[in-house]
């Protein structure tokens, strides 16, 4: 059972007919016949329960100047903290929120994301967002990990307070993608954009070819195709949408039955559930998986790939490229320039 699960528990003290501890024995008799004599209810908080109410209780309070005390706990809370501990902290987040980030450990980092993930320090979510981008952009560097759990917990945040944010920016910034739902996500949210502009890391799921293995790119390449790709990509793409709009739709728009997925939000975090659920529903088109798409894009990528091999009086060709003329025209036109 999940520790956000659990609600009250109840336990029943039941009359046992005589002197349970003479030897343990115990009559028998019909269960529908035994009346509780007594009933004894309690609540059981959870650690994220506990942790959510006092962070907010906390949410005003201001650190005095205090010295550095290293802190180091999986899952970290205020109780996990020694006294000296949350005076460096109090002290440390009144700094960051004047825009001062002093070395510090990671737990209490994380503490801080935790507050600000439950509306603490806040009052509007696109400030929330802001403070989430601060934290991760100072603390990057010193600590890498914070691209792992800070990637997915400000997506969650963007999707739970409907944020306009390019999901994008997130995978950018961690230098990773997101969740293969999310990528779907961005996909078709850049597909509607004009001018439509496709960044590298998306164009490399959506294509059968990994360029990054070719040994033009590795050898000589590199700048070039990731210069140029995105902007041929998403100047062909533009193309078909002004001049041949039933290809466009078939490729970028196509009638695709939408997919829903559960996404477990703010995983691995010390998070009470009550505040938005465990579980949101993200429901788009899997457009990564659109045969048509992907092989247009394949396409162009390898043909591209290949001018720019000749350009650069590269030996060697790609085999088996077919694009259409006015796309191979309109690539010729680009690179000429």
């Amino acid at each position: 059972m999940n520790n956000n699960d659990r609600g009250p528990i109840k336990f029943t003290e039941i009359d046992l007919g005589g002197d349970a501890g003479e030897g343990m024995r115990i009559p028998a008799r019909d269960p529908a016949a035994v009346t509780p004599s007594k009933s004894i209810t309690f609540s059981m908080e959870s650690r994220e329960q506990a942790f959510a109410e006092e962070a907010l209780g906390r949410a005003d309070e201001a650190g005095e100047p205090a010295p550095f005390v290293p802190f180091m706990s999986y899952w970290a809370t205020y109780q996990q903290m020694t006294e000296a501990q949350r005076k460096w902290y109090f002290y440390w987040r009144s700094e960051v929120r004047q825009g001062r980030y002093h070395r510090t450990d990671l737990s209490y980092i994380f503490i801080y994301v935790y507050e600000l993930i439950h509306q603490v320090g806040w009052t509007d979510p696109r400030e929330g967002y802001r403070l989430l981008d601060e934290i991760w952009t100072a603390y990057r560097d010193k600590f890498p990990r914070l691209d792992h759990y800070l990637k997915e917990w400000t997506a969650d945040f963007v999707l739970i307070h409907k944020l306009d944010i390019p999901l994008i920016h997130i995978t950018q910034r961690a230098g990773s993608l997101l969740s293969h739902e999310l990528m779907d996500l961005e996909l078709v949210r850049l597909f509607q954009e004009k001018p439509l502009q496709i960044p590298m890391e998306l164009l490399l799921i959506l294509s059968d070819y990994d360029v990054q293995d070719s040994r033009f790119y590795v050898e000589a390449g590199q700048e070039d195709l990731d210069y140029h790709i995105p902007r041929i990509v998403s100047l062909a793409a533009g193309y078909l949408r002004e001049k041949e709009s039933d290809q466009w739709k078939a490729l970028f728009a196509p009638d695709i039955p939408p997919k829903t997925t559960e996404r477990y939000l703010f995983h691995r975090a010390v998070y009470d559930a009550r505040l938005y659920g465990r579980l949101l529903p993200v429901t788009t088109i899997p457009i990564r998986n659109h045969a048509p798409l992907r092989s247009w894009v394949t396409q162009i990528i390898r043909y591209t790939e290949n001018k720019l091999r000749e350009h650069r009086g590269f030996k060697g060709r790609l085999r088996g490229v077919e694009i259409a003329p006015s796309i191979e025209r309109l690539v010729e036109l680009y690179l000429k320039r």
